[in-house]
């Protein structure tokens, strides 16, 4: 239809032109006006008629733009949603509505009916209806799942926290009762002890969880007559006992039990579970242990019956909340006779109803029940034990034995020592030139001796480094090697404290390590000086030594010398060490002092196959 009015136009345009034409033609004609004049006119003629043309056209245009642009908007503001979408499918995807400006794009929008723009904008406002209801439901989905999500995690960091709880509280038990058994010696010395790993079903943990309690108990007994109590006479006599229904606690077992529940509640507050008595049961001893017992113990001490726990889930909230907060985490169980259900059965519960206070729990019993399959294996580690003691203590005699055989062959002293000595000791007055040798046995005694202000650390650690090899290549060669571990070395002290520490200290740490024997150096001090015997001393004086004389007795003792003149010293010692009750194997020394050489040189050569 533009078309077509264009065309219109045009025409109409040339017919007024041909028109205006003729006109000033005629007019040209009838005034006599030159051809420029009239061409002149006719351009003039053309201008005014192109003028007016535009004029309308051009107001015409504004009209029909304003009468679309008037229609896009009523059609934007009514129907904006099938608007929106016929911009984005007929003109661009995403163009602002503000930049539609084209005549042509406006009449192509203005065109469409509004019963079509109501038709569309109603199906897209049900679609977005549907996707918003999509939406919040998507929302309200993924809310609730964050929500579930984040109680989930909730749940899991507080059952992580509560296993941790768990796991600490675990260890906290197990090293309680550790603790209940380190103070066994000072406290329940000669009472029994037995360890259970308790299965406890704890309400959040899948699986029973394993709590580490110590029994303590003075008595015993097993009900099963065909075993054989022939190592355990005291557990058969309190089967007797337990039979009749009675057991009895002695005055000094009521103490210990006294004073390791006030051990406990000195370090941290403690409390006392008292087990009611079963049917069936002697009352009278079982009470009366228990008036000696908690009238002994500190007054700050909670004492409740047993009862009060296995009983709890009748009693009254109020109740429960004053009942718990009495409770200290430490719990002491004093039952009368106990046998394995019945621990497992005190134990577990009182730790499910105490579970949120984490208890720690140890048991006393006044008598213990083994089962039979305990007491079995109590009766076959006691015959193994008893088997392996014999076993040892045969090795010990035929040690000890050989011990004494072994120095028969050495030389013997007056008074019935035998005695051994690594080379021969030519003091410095002897009247012969002194050989290479003898010189180099002369240094190993002077440095050996490391007297103060004399020898220098540097000459007696080389002296030591001779000495111990030759030593322990003398003691392997006569001893057996596994008899040495039964043998005390027993070094004699110098005329001082400050010598004999300065001499013999590292020396008997280090061949005492190396062999494995029994080092008696620190069992020996000397409290009051004597004279050295180059200024005119005696032999050693036991009487100014200070000796631990419980150490020594059965021990069996070699004797050692830096060196061996006449040999009173060693004698002196030889006979102290036997009123200890030691027995003296022999004595051993680096040197034996001679003045002059014998016919054949009888210098013993341990210092073949060492390594200097």
């Amino acid at each position: 239809m533009s078309e077509t009015k264009g065309c219109l136009g045009w025409i109409a345009a040339a017919i007024g032109w041909f028109v205006l034409w003729g006109l000033c033609m005629s007019i040209g004609d009838a005034y006599k006006i030159s051809p420029f004049g009239v061409l002149f006119m006719i351009v003039i003629g053309t201008l005014v008629i192109a003028g007016i043309g535009i004029y309308f056209y051009t107001s015409t245009q504004n009209k029909i733009y304003k009468k679309h642009n008037d229609r896009v908007k009523h059609i934007q503001e009514k129907y904006s949603l099938a608007f929106r979408k016929f911009v984005d499918e007929k003109i661009g995807s995403g163009v602002d509505v503000r930049d539609i400006n084209k005549l042509s794009d406006l009449k192509m929008i203005s065109q469409i009916g509004d019963r079509e723009w109501q038709k569309n904008n109603s199906k897209l406002l049900a679609e977005q209806e549907i996707l918003r209801q999509i939406a919040e439901k998507e929302k309200q989905d993924r809310e609730k799942q964050e929500k579930e999500e984040r109680r989930r995690l909730e749940i899991q960091r507080d059952l992580d926290n509560t296993k941790q709880e768990l796991r600490q509280w675990k260890q906290e038990q197990k090293e309680f009762a550790q603790h209940c058994r380190s103070l066994y010696d000072s406290h329940l010395k000669n009472f029994g002890c037995y360890i259970y790993n308790i299965n406890i079903d704890i309400d959040y943990v899948k699986t029973p969880e394993k709590f580490e309690i110590w029994q303590m108990f003075p008595h015993a007994y097993c009900l099963d007559e065909t075993l054989d109590y022939t190592n355990f006479q005291g557990i058969k006599h309190y089967m007797e006992s337990v039979k009749r229904g009675s057991c009895y606690l002695g005055e000094e077992e009521e103490r210990k039990i006294t004073s390791f529940i006030n051990k406990l509640n000195e370090e941290d507050k403690t409390s006392v579970y008292i087990c009611p008595l079963r049917n069936g049961w002697d009352s009278s001893s079982y009470s009366a242990a228990l008036v000696t017992i908690l009238g002994s113990l500190d007054n700050s001490i909670e004492v409740l019956e047993m009862s009060d726990i296995l009983d709890i889930d009748d009693a009254k909230e109020s109740e429960i909340i004053k009942w718990v907060n009495n409770v200290k985490r430490r719990v002491v169980v004093i039952d009368f006779i106990t046998d394995n259900n019945q621990i497992e059965y005190i134990c577990r519960d009182a730790i499910k109803k105490l579970k949120n206070k984490h208890p720690l729990i140890t048991l006393i019993s006044i008598c213990k029940g083994y089962s039979k399959e305990e007491m079995e294996a109590l009766i076959e580690e006691k015959r193994i034990k008893i088997a392996e003691e014999k076993k040892r203590a045969e090795e010990e005699a035929k040690a000890k034995k050989n011990l004494i055989e072994a120095v028969s062959l050495w030389d013997t002293l007056v008074g019935g020592l035998h005695y051994s000595y690594l080379f021969y000791y030519y003091p410095t007055t002897c009247d012969f030139e002194a050989t290479e040798e003898e010189w180099s046995n002369r240094w190993i005694v002077w440095d050996f001796k490391n007297t103060p202000g004399k020898t220098s650390k540097s000459d007696h650690q080389e002296a030591l480094e001779k000495a111990i090899p030759m030593l322990k290549n003398k003691l392997l060669t006569t001893f057996e090697a596994d008899s040495l571990k039964y043998l005390t070395l027993v070094c004699i002290p110098a005329s001082s404290q400050i010598k004999t520490q300065a001499r013999y200290e590292e020396f008997s740490n280090r061949i005492c390590g190396e062999l494995g024997l029994i080092n008696a150096y620190p069992h020996i001090s000397v409290v009051t000086e004597k004279e050295e015997r180059r200024s005119g001393g005696t032999s050693i004086d036991t009487n100014k030594l200070s000796i631990d004389e419980d150490f020594f007795k059965g021990k069996y003792v070699l004797l050692f010398d830096d060196v061996i003149t006449r040999g009173d010293s060693m004698r002196t010692f030889k006979r102290k060490m036997e009123s200890l009750g030691a027995i003296v194997v022999g004595g051993l020394s680096l040197g034996k002092t001679k003045h002059e050489r014998p016919n054949s040189t009888p210098i013993i050569r341990y210092y073949e196959d060492l390594p200097f």
